[in-house]
C-alpha cells in the first residue's frame, strides 16, 4: 500500500485531531476526486471488522438558484470549538462517525438584523425542504434589550435548562436573559448548532463504554451500542437522508440579505473500491454513498455536504490492501475517474497548502501528517466573555503551534466569531470566488432534552460477517411527521438538475413526490360574523381537548357547542392562525392561554399530571423510552409538548425545582 507520504489525497484525509488513525494503522487508502475530500475509518463489532469511507465537499450559496462548489473543507477529525476554546461550545463536529442512522443538519453564524436598523426581537428560521415538502422547519428568536446588529446564534447565549444539565453553558435563571430562545418553549435551551459529545445528552448515550475504544487506530465498538451517540445534530434536526438536491431556507441569518433560499447542486457520493480482489470483491466495485450530515455556515454563505459509506472486510490484510476512490459528484458535471493503474505512480509528496483569505482572523490550521493530532484556531478576540472549562470538558489538544508538530500544516479560514457588534455588517464577498451490530440498538435515539420530541430509532445497517462480498444494507428509519411551517414555494432555479440516483442500497427514500403542487394557505377569516367567531379562544382550546378525549362522537361534541364541522373547522383555523402569526413575532401570549385552558380541559377529563408522572416522563425522554411511555399512561405528543412548556414555566419557583430534581434523580437511580 502507498504511504501516506506518498499519496497527497491519502494527506489530506490523514490525522486531523483525534487520533482515530495513526500512520502505522493498517486503514484503507483513500484517493480523493476533484473538489472532494476524503478519509477511511476502521471499526469492528462483535468480531467483524469494518471500513467507514467518508466524502466531503463545500458549495457556496448561489441565491435563489443552484449552489456553487467552492474549495473542499478538509476531514476534521476533531470537534472545532468556537475561538480553539474547549470550555465554549462546538462550532464544527468531526466528520469521522462509523455510521449515522440519520441526516444531522447543523448551522453556525450569526443573526443579522437589517442594516437599517438595530432589531429585538428578530425571527430566525433554518429549514431544509424537498421540493415543497420540509423536511423541517425550525424558528428561534435572537433579542436584546438595547437592540442589535450581529449576534452570534450559540449555546452561550441560551437558557441552560431547568436543572442546569441540558445547556451546561448557558444562562441559568436569575443569572440574567438569554438572548436565543424558542418561541415554542421559552425557557428551554434553543440553538441551531451541534450538542458537544462531553455533554450530558450525548456522554450518557456511551453507557459503560469508554470513548477511548472508540478513538482507536481500529474502533471496538461493544454490542448493544447506542449509535445515535454519533449524532451531533439536536434531534429537531436530524432528517431523513438527502438526496442531495435539497432547497436550503435561512431567515434572519444571513449578512447580506433577511431572507436567503439555495439549493445543493444534485450532489450525491460516489466511491470504487480497488484492491481486494484476492478477497472477491470485483475490481472498480463502485457504492453510493448516503448524504448524512449538512453543515450550514451563515457568515461565510457556503454548506459542507459530507456523505458516508460502510462496508465489511475480511481482516486487517484485506483493510491494508484496500484503495478507495471516492468524492462528491454534482449533477450536470462530468466525473473523471482516475486510471487504478497508475494510482500509485501519481502520488506524490504533499506539499502545504492554503486557501486565500476571505477576511477575519479565525483560521484553522489542520496540521497533517504522521503523529499530527491537531486542529488549530486562532482564538477570535471578539467573542463574547469565554466561561471557565468544565469539570466534563477534556484538556485542549490545540494549545501546540503547528510548528512544534514537524507536520506540513494545511489552514482554510473562516469568518471571525465575535460577540454582539453596533457597526453594520462588511459586504460580502462573493464566496464563489474564493455498521454495525447484527441487532439494532437496544434503545432508540436519546434525544437532547430540550428538543421537545422524541428522535427516531436509529437501527445500524446489518452484515454477513461471514463474508466479504458487500451485501446491502438495511436501515430503518421511522416514519417523518414533518413540522407544519409557513407555506414555502422554493423559487424556481434556471434549470432543474436531473434527479439523482438512489444513494444506496442501504437507504430507502420513501414514495415519490406527488406532482401536484402544495395546497395553497388557508384563507383568512371572513370579515363578517360568522358563527365560529363567537367561540373565543379558552373555548377552542377546550372543545379542542374534548374531541381529543372524550369517547363521544365528533358530531356529537360539537353539536353540544352549537357547531356543525364546518364551522369548527374555520374556528380552529381561525385561532390556528393567530398563534401562529404571533409566535412568528416572538409573543407567546395567545399560545400560553391555548395552552392553559386545553390542559385544564384535559385534566378535567384525565386527572393531573403530578410531580411523579412529569419525572417519569422526562427521564423516559432522555433514555429514548418517551413514545413507550406515552402510550403507557395514553397521553398524546402533542399533550405532552404543553404539559412540558407549563412545567418549564412552573419550575422557576424553587421548591417545586427542588422537587422535581429529586424526583428525576430517584426515577434515574430505580
Amino acid at each position: 500500500m502507498p504511504s501516506s507520504e506518498k499519496n497527497p489525497c491519502r494527506v489530506e484525509a490523514a490525522v486531523i485531531g483525534l487520533p482515530a488513525v495513526r500512520e502505522s494503522a493498517p486503514v484503507a487508502d483513500v484517493i480523493a476526486l476533484p473538489a472532494s475530500a476524503a478519509a477511511a475509518i476502521a471499526w469492528r463489532v462483535a468480531g467483524q471488522l469494518h471500513l467507514t469511507v467518508i466524502v466531503k465537499a463545500t458549495f457556496a450559496f448561489v441565491p435563489d438558484a443552484d449552489m456553487q462548489r467552492a474549495e473542499p473543507q478538509p476531514i476534521l477529525r476533531a470537534e472545532v470549538h468556537h475561538g480553539n476554546n474547549p470550555g465554549r461550545s462546538v462550532r464544527f463536529t468531526t466528520d469521522v462517525a462509523p455510521y449515522l442512522g440519520r441526516t444531522d443538519v447543523l448551522f453556525t453564524g450569526h443573526a443579522y438584523a437589517p442594516p437599517e436598523r438595530a432589531a429585538h426581537p428578530l425571527p430566525l428560521r433554518l429549514a431544509v425542504f424537498d421540493g415543497t415538502r420540509p423536511l423541517f422547519d425550525k424558528r428561534l428568536v435572537a433579542h436584546e434589550k438595547a437592540g442589535f446588529q450581529r449576534m452570534p446564534v450559540v449555546y452561550e447565549r441560551a437558557w441552560s435548562g431547568a436543572l442546569g444539565e441540558e445547556n451546561p453553558l448557558g444562562i441559568t435563571q436569575g443569572e440574567g436573559e438569554a438572548s436565543i430562545t424558542d418561541p415554542g418553549a421559552p425557557l428551554r435551551p434553543a440553538g441551531f448548532g451541534p450538542i458537544a459529545r462531553a455533554w450530558p445528552a450525548r456522554k450518557r448515550l456511551l453507557g459503560a463504554t469508554p470513548r477511548k475504544a472508540l478513538e482507536g487506530a481500529i474502533a471496538e465498538i461493544p454490542d448493544g451500542f447506542d449509535w445515535s451517540y454519533f449524532q451531533a445534530a439536536p434531534p429537531d434536526q436530524r432528517t431523513m437522508f438527502l438526496r442531495g438536491d435539497e432547497w436550503i431556507v435561512l431567515e434572519g441569518l444571513s449578512p447580506t440579505r433577511p431572507h436567503v433560499a439555495t439549493r445543493l447542486p444534485g450532489a450525491r457520493g460516489v466511491m470504487r473500491i480497488f484492491g481486494l480482489s484476492p478477497f472477491g470483491v470485483p475490481e472498480g466495485h463502485p457504492l453510493d454513498l448516503v448524504a448524512d450530515t449538512l453543515r450550514i455556515d451563515g457568515d461565510e454563505q457556503r454548506c459542507t455536504l459530507v456523505c458516508r459509506r460502510s462496508f465489511p472486510v475480511a481482516g486487517e490484510a484485506a483493510l491494508a490492501a484496500a484503495r478507495i476512490v471516492a468524492g462528491i459528484e454534482v449533477a450536470g458535471e462530468t466525473l473523471v475517474w482516475p486510471d487504478p493503474r497508475r494510482m500509485e505512480q501519481a502520488a506524490a509528496p504533499a506539499s502545504p497548502v492554503t486557501s486565500p483569505a476571505v477576511g477575519g482572523d479565525d483560521a484553522v490550521t489542520v496540521v497533517i501528517g504522521k503523529g499530527a493530532e491537531t486542529v488549530v484556531l486562532a482564538d477570535d478576540e471578539g467573542a463574547s466573555a469565554t466561561r471557565p472549562i468544565l469539570p466534563f470538558s477534556h484538556a485542549s489538544r490545540h494549545d501546540a503551534p503547528a510548528a512544534q508538530t514537524g507536520a506540513v500544516a494545511s489552514t482554510f479560514v473562516l469568518q471571525p466569531d465575535d460577540g454582539v457588534v453596533t457597526a453594520p455588517p462588511l459586504p460580502f464577498a462573493d464566496p464563489g470566488t474564493q455498521g454495525v451490530p447484527r441487532a439494532a440498538p437496544a434503545a432508540p435515539i436519546a434525544g437532547a432534552p430540550w428538543s421537545g420530541q422524541n428522535a427516531p430509532r436509529i437501527v445500524a445497517p446489518a452484515f454477513d460477517a461471514g463474508t466479504m462480498m458487500l451485501v446491502p444494507e438495511s436501515e430503518e428509519v421511522a416514519p417523518r411527521v414533518p413540522p407544519e411551517p409557513e407555506p414555502f414555494v422554493a423559487p424556481a432555479p434556471p434549470a432543474t438538475p436531473t434527479p439523482p440516483a438512489v444513494m444506496a442500497p442501504i437507504i430507502s427514500l420513501g414514495a415519490e413526490l406527488p406532482a401536484a403542487p402544495a395546497p395553497p394557505a388557508a384563507p383568512a377569516p371572513a370579515t363578517s360574523p360568522s358563527p365560529h367567531d363567537r367561540i373565543d379562544l379558552e373555548r377552542c382550546a377546550a372543545i379542542a381537548a374534548e374531541l381529543a378525549e372524550r369517547p363521544a362522537s365528533r358530531t356529537e361534541i360539537l353539536a353540544k357547542h352549537g357547531l356543525t364541522d364546518e364551522t369548527w373547522r374555520a374556528t380552529e383555523q381561525r385561532w390556528n392562525d393567530a398563534v401562529d402569526q404571533e409566535v412568528k413575532r416572538g409573543v407567546m401570549a395567545l399560545r400560553d392561554r391555548f395552552d392553559a385552558a386545553y390542559l385544564a380541559a384535559w385534566e378535567a377529563i384525565r386527572g393531573p399530571v403530578d410531580v411523579k408522572t412529569y419525572a417519569t416522563l422526562v427521564v423516559a425522554d432522555e433514555r429514548g423510552n418517551l413514545s413507550a411511555s406515552l402510550d403507557a399512561l395514553r397521553i398524546r405528543r402533542t399533550v405532552w409538548i404543553r404539559v412540558k412548556r407549563r412545567w418549564e414555566k412552573r419550575i422557576v419557583d424553587p421548591v417545586l425545582a427542588a422537587q422535581v430534581k429529586e424526583e428525576i434523580a430517584r426515577v434515574r437511580s430505580a
